[in-house]
């Protein structure tokens, strides 16, 4: 995948996986009218690459709130958060990093909250709702190890895909023997007749190409910040 060093590999990992952890969502009250921001709450975020962010919010023992937040696609999970709420407004933030926060405004007509993810590369929307998150849907055909390699860059890499699916969701990786130790989760996951399209949210990076009539192979490009690479991933 489309990362110009070696050392980009692992770096990329490194920074995004801080970045996600700074940049998880909060949450607040499952009634009409916000009361307590106290529960599960989860939602989506686009970088665009799609993200899933899941905020844990509970009562501090002195008063006020605390809370956790996993970012499953980002390999991110247990990140500490500040929970801020007046009245319908929740503000959420990661001590680890100031510059990036999250203000939500509780919408009783759909009891969810509803706002923006501020970061210093730009500011998205989000809407968390009540519950842990969703898994992605199931893919068939794909499970199974794949492999890779070409040069990104000028970097000579290679690449395995590891796919693997249950009856409700389909879930993958990515590795390199080149990276020892380095394990990007992907996020979302889509087939389409022949049409495979995957995404990495910890590097900013996605693929799409399509599948032989045989199954042995996926050919298409891998686009990371703009920069694009061929690969052909065989299966194994």
């Amino acid at each position: 995948m489309s990362m110009h060093a070696r050392n980009m590999f692992a770096a990329s990992a490194a920074l995004a996986m801080l970045g996600l952890a700074c940049s998880a969502p909060p949450a607040l009250a499952q009634s009409a009218h916000a009361a307590t921001a106290e529960g599960d709450w989860s939602g989506v975020f686009h970088l665009p690459q799609s993200a899933r962010l899941a905020l844990h919010i509970s009562d501090a023992p002195g008063g006020g709130l605390t809370g956790k937040a996993d970012s499953p696609d980002e390999g991110a999970s247990g990140v500490d958060i500040d929970v801020h709420q007046t009245g319908d407004n929740l503000l959420v933030s990661t001590p680890a990093n100031g510059g990036q926060r999250l203000e939500l405004k509780w919408d009783a007509a759909n009891a969810d909250w509803t706002g923006q993810y501020f970061t210093t590369g730009g500011i998205y929307p989000i809407t968390l709702e009540h519950g842990r998150p969703k898994p992605w849907p199931h893919v068939d055909g794909l499970d199974g190890d794949w492999t890779a390699e070409g040069t990104f860059g000028s970097t000579f890499l290679r690449l395995d895909l590891h796919v693997a699916s249950t009856p409700a969701t389909t879930t993958a990786t990515v590795t390199s023997p080149d990276q020892p130790g380095v394990t990007l989760p992907v996020g979302a996951f889509s087939r389409t007749g022949d049409k495979v399209v995957f995404e990495i949210p910890v590097l900013r990076g996605d693929f799409s190409g399509q599948l032989a009539a045989d199954g042995k192979t996926l050919a298409g490009e891998y686009d990371q910040s703009n920069l694009t690479a061929p690969v052909v991933f065989t299966r194994q």
